[in-house]
Parts: C-alpha cells; structure tokens; sequence
C-alpha cells in the first residue's frame, strides 16, 4: 500500500498538481502509519509462527528502536495530512520527502532487503 500511495504523492509534487486532492492518498498513507506498530505483536517474531514477514528479528529484539522509526514515519504522514488540508504545495513536498526518509530509515534497520 505505501509504495502505490507514496508514487500517487510523489507524483502530485512532480506536475505541480493540486495538493487538496491527495488529502485521500495522504490519510491512507496516516492510517497506515498508524497501524503499523501494531502488525509486530511479541511473540510473532521469525520461528515462533508459521507466519512469513519481511521484517527482520530486529522488529522484535530492539522493540523501542523500530517503535522510534515507526512513531517518525507517523508524525511524518500526519504533517502530510496537514498540508494536503491547508493545501500548502510547498509544505505537501517538503513533507513527501520527510515521510520516504522516515520509511527508508525504518527499512534500513528493520526490513529485510530484497
């Protein structure tokens, strides 16, 4: 979903469109930061389910750590939100850049690299 959503934002920026009308794609975007933290529960680490993730067993052993990386991409997308409300173009790029940083520093720590 991020990926999809973020090319949707990044794109807006690229052509200059009307940032209002990625209020939609940036909530999603918000609503999927949020929920994030919760996908990780204890004891769903690798070996200890049959489930398969992409996440590295760090999600699990430095749990503050990738709370701190998920709590950034968070606040990240909600400024998003924000400016995609107050239709601010400049403030909506500034805060695409900050939310793919947020993201690719949380998958350089906690994500298993393709």
């Amino acid at each position: 979903m991020s990926v999809v959503t973020f090319s949707q934002l990044k794109r807006a920026v690229d052509t200059g469109s009307d940032v209002t009308k990625q209020k939609f794609a940036a909530d999603a975007l918000a609503g999927w930061a949020a929920a994030l933290p919760t996908l990780y529960p204890d004891g769903t680490g690798p070996g200890q389910t049959a489930a398969v993730t992409g996440a590295l067993v760090e999600v699990w052993i430095n749990r503050s750590g990738f709370l701190t990386r998920a709590n950034a991409y968070r606040a990240a997308t909600a400024k998003l939100v924000d400016a995609a409300k107050a239709g601010d173009a400049a403030a909506f790029a500034t805060q695409v850049d900050a939310v793919k940083k947020a993201c690719d520093a949380c998958h350089a720590d906690f994500k298993v690299r393709d």
